[in-house]
């Protein structure tokens, strides 16, 4: 019997519902954390190491949001708090690879993740793209 399945070869599944409650502001009010959380992790392995680090307790859904961003988990958008044009033209004004201009700037404290305060102005999603959805809620 194979030790894979085909399921394990597919990509988790990606949810615009972070996007959607940080761009409106519902994150301030879901209050939803700690023991709940780590059902909903995709992969068991990843499930028993948050459930025996802890690394949710305490947290709201917005704090594992933020996290799941920061690690790759989930898709975030805006990514920075800046544009990523800026990024890659300060980039090449200091010499540097776009990529490592970014892990510097992380570690630095100048760049930070958009997710992280998303009631700053220079952290609005500028763009939303909507196809084959209701995003009213309605059919007309």
């Amino acid at each position: 019997m194979p030790s894979t399945t085909i399921n394990d070869a597919r990509a988790p599944a990606r949810s615009p519902a972070a996007f959607c409650a940080f761009a409106s502001d519902k994150y301030a009010i879901a209050v939803a954390g700690g023991g709940a959380l780590p059902n909903f992790v995709a992969s068991t392995a990843r499930r028993a190491v948050v459930s025996a680090t802890g690394t949710f307790t305490g947290r709201t859904t917005a704090d594992c949001l933020v996290e799941s961003a920061k690690r790759g988990w989930m898709p975030s958008y805006p990514t920075f708090n800046r544009n990523s044009l800026d990024i890659v033209d300060d980039a090449d004004a200091a010499g540097v690879a776009p990529a490592q201009y970014v892990v510097d700037s992380l570690k630095d404290g100048s760049l930070g993740y958009a997710c992280e305060d998303p009631d700053a102005p220079e952290n609005f999603p500028r763009v939303l793209v909507v196809w084959r959805a209701n995003i009213l809620g309605s059919s007309g």
